[in-house]
């Protein structure tokens, strides 16, 4: 007990001498007198209500501002440095709203799936990604071979991740005339889908891509709904019931028209934007769905879908879409056509257009993707309510979800701020592309079989057995039933289901 006095009283007065040092040096080694000034001036009074004001709009930030891991007890104990942060602070009276900003990284979206192998990295940490995992701002998501990743982002849009590829998640805004997206693909593949305002058709073939199946929320199953809809049937004519072939699918794309009709009542009125950054290359898309493909120290091939198969688009949003390309001065842009292959070169400063489509497979893959459908709109409703009111305030956006409301102070902030991205992405990606033309990678030239592979041979694989014992057993499962096959299908990492 004696020691640790003992050193407290040493550390202090080794403190308190080095604070007084400091004093000396600013006031002089003369004795200090304040009795000559006064006190009740306007300048020597404190003002209690303008100082250090919070926000009025806190992004979550209910915990300390300081970030106590990383404190110096020096230079958090020094009178010198504490003088220095007070002068700073004193300089901007809302400095709290900069640090706020500055520090505070927004939820950009949550994960949907994962199949295979799927790291999530944010700083030094990495994770396995799986169902519901946040993705903030600055993370990225790394898959290995015959991978898949599948998210939705905080506007409502999907975005899936092929193998062998790596995406960073940069940025998420919002403003009440639209929603800005920025993602950098490093390399590899990435489809990204807005909601698009139409209506689904009803089709009596079964759900295509099935490799992220089911998923965790029952409701947007199709094999939950099979479930259900038989036990109906079953007790009205139970012998309708074992013959009827396609239960349940009119009721599935039924319930994701209504949900969708639900949602678009105001959301209708606001633009999807998203900012695609490849080393090579960068697209502006607006309102559209598109494929972007890039392989390191490669050409990239980038695609925009005219529309969904199935579907009837019913958006009177504008359509745009925009292609940079590399170079200090280069600040041309391109219109991207609906329905159009672009080939960007590896050098980034030309591209060409061809009538292939290396897409159309997986885009088939994709085309009834139902489950999937729904789940965005249960989650959308669930995590970010506020895409489908007329009009949200900045207090509410901050508070209640943790976004900044952008345009609010400055009407044209986003617009200046998509300029700088757009600037400065093409200087730091031309200087890049230098730096890794010296570098010899042995990367796939084109988008490929081993880019889908894995997920078409599921889905060959459920149609090859949708008539099995195994398969047909669902239909006659009760809820507890149904739980535990669906825990043992994601378990197994083979998610297939039963589809007549």
């Amino acid at each position: 007990m004696i020691l640790i006095i003992l050193s407290i009283f040493i550390h202090t007065s080794v403190l308190f001498g080095y604070e007084m040092d400091f004093v000396d040096e600013v006031f002089g080694e003369d004795e200090v007198n304040f009795d000559h000034l006064n006190h009740e001036e306007s300048d020597w009074t404190f003002d209690s209500e303008n100082f250090d004001i919070d926000p009025p709009e806190k992004l979550f930030m209910n915990r300390s501002i300081i970030d106590w891991k990383k404190v110096n007890h020096q230079s958090f104990l020094s009178f010198q440095f504490w003088l220095r942060e007070r002068l700073n602070r004193d300089r901007f009276p809302n400095w709290k709203e900069i640090f706020q900003n500055t520090k505070y990284n927004e939820l950009v979206g949550v994960a949907l799936g994962c199949y295979g192998e799927c790291n999530l990295y944010r700083g030094e940490r990495s994770i396995s990604a799986s169902f519901r995992s946040r993705l903030r701002e600055g993370d990225e998501v790394q898959t290995g071979d015959d991978s898949y990743f599948l998210m939705l982002t905080a506007n409502g849009t999907l975005v899936r991740v092929s193998p062998n590829s790596s995406l960073v998640f940069s940025e998420i805004n919002f403003t009440k005339e639209n929603h800005f997206v920025y993602f950098k693909l490093n390399y590899g593949h990435v489809y990204w889908e807005p909601r698009v305002h139409g209506k689904y058709e009803f089709i009596s073939l079964s759900e295509t891509e099935t490799i992220f199946y089911p998923y965790e929320i029952k409701e947007a199953n199709l094999s939950y709904v099979m479930v259900k809809e038989h036990q109906k049937l079953k007790e009205k004519d139970p012998f309708q019931a074992e013959f009827y072939q396609y239960i349940g699918y009119e009721k599935h794309i039924q319930t994701i028209n209504d949900q969708r009709l639900e949602n678009n009542e105001f959301s209708a009125k606001r633009d999807d934007i998203i900012y695609v950054v490849a080393p090579n290359s960068s697209v502006l898309s607006i309102n559209s769905i598109g494929h972007f493909f890039y392989s390191l120290a490669q050409q990239s091939n980038i695609r925009i879908e005219k529309s969904l198969n199935n579907f009837q688009r019913d958006d009177k949003r504008e359509q745009r879409n925009l292609l940079y390309l590399r170079g200090y001065n280069n600040d041309i842009e391109a219109k991207l056509e609906l329905g159009q292959t672009y080939v960007v070169d590896k050098k980034g400063r030309n591209f060409e257009t061809k009538n292939e489509n290396p897409f159309q497979i997986l885009q088939t893959l994709l085309s009834r993707n139902y489950s999937t459908q729904l789940l965005r709109e249960i989650l959308i409703r669930e995590k970010w309510s506020f895409l489908f009111e007329e009009d949200y305030s900045g207090a509410k956006l901050s508070q209640m979800f943790g976004y900044r409301l952008w345009n609010q102070l400055y009407p044209t902030e986003m617009y200046y701020r998509f300029e700088f991205l757009k600037e400065y992405t093409r200087r730091v990606e031309t200087t890049f592309l230098k730096q890794l033309a010296s570098f010899n990678f042995k990367s796939d030239r084109e988008f490929g079989v081993k880019h889908y592979g894995k997920s078409l041979d599921l889905y060959l694989k459920s149609i090859k057995k949708r008539n099995g014992f195994k398969r047909q057993v669902i239909k006659y499962f009760d809820d507890l039933d149904y739980y535990i096959w669906s825990l043992k299908q994601r378990g197994q990492k083979f998610y297939d289901f039963y589809t007549p």
